[in-house]
């Protein structure tokens, strides 16, 4: 939260994903801010899709989501699966498809995907919900399989794998925008002004490239857009949250 104490002092600008509008409201007792006063997003800069991949300790013959879901069936213990992290949206999604397979969905949470691949790829955990672009490479070598993909339409990286909507499971679309945020109290002219900034630097060659070698599109888009996306993924959120019981811890 650091980052945001700092944004709150000044006209200083950072990077963040959506959540501390959208998601840390249901996800922490107490924030210390307000989330559409004390800040204010005035671009995006991309969007993170989520993926559902599984490892050797599912049986090859699960390919799809369906399958996936008749394997877990068997056997309680098949049902845990990996986070790169408690409170995220890729801690959420597992549990929300439990509660429409009605079965319950034991998250192992880890700081990041790079500490849950080996435990996956080692077949401690059958499955790992992580952003679809860390698991590209190793889906590529055949070491996992990508289940399902979060977009309202297939991702562009694993054209191949169904949504978790065109699978059946339509309230399971879901992301991560993430955007150019300043301080709520800046002039609106001037945020105006950092937003169209922000939408002319993200079409860079030097930041395309460089956005493309972690497997990122940059997205830009007006302030307005961006606060519409804010509140909307906050309502999602909201009714997500509430469905599947989650209490913050702090």
């Amino acid at each position: 939260m650091d980052s945001l104490a700092r944004i709150q002092r000044s006209v200083s600008y950072m990077v963040h994903a959506s959540g501390i509008q959208s998601l840390y409201p249901y996800t922490f007792k107490q924030l210390g801010y307000d989330p559409f006063v004390d800040v204010a997003p005035v671009s995006l800069t991309n969007r993170l899709e989520f993926g559902f991949a599984v490892g050797p300790a599912v049986t090859a013959e699960v390919k799809n989501l369906q399958d996936y879901v008749a394997w877990v069936r068997l056997d309680a213990r098949n049902a845990s699966f990996a986070t790169p992290g408690s409170g995220t949206p890729l801690h959420f999604l597992p549990p929300m498809l439990g509660r429409d397979i009605q079965v319950d969905m034991n998250p192992v949470h880890y700081r990041g995907t790079a500490a849950a691949l080996p435990d996956l790829l080692g077949g401690t955990v059958p499955a790992l919900s992580a952003p679809v672009h860390d698991l590209v490479q190793q889906a590529a070598g055949g070491k996992i399989r990508i289940l399902a993909s979060s977009g309202a339409q297939r991702n562009k990286l694993t054209p191949q794998v169904g949504t978790y909507a065109e699978q059946g499971f339509e309230k399971l679309t879901s992301g991560d925008n993430y955007a150019v945020f300043v301080n709520g109290k800046t002039r609106p002219a001037l945020q105006e002004h950092i937003s169209a900034a922000v939408r002319k630097a993200l079409t860079a060659p030097a930041l395309v490239s460089a956005f493309a070698k972690a497997y990122i599109e940059p997205v830009g888009s007006t302030q307005a857009e961006a606060v519409r996306l804010a509140h909307a993924d906050n309502a999602h959120w909201a009714t997500a949250i509430k469905t599947i019981g989650y209490v913050p811890e702090s």
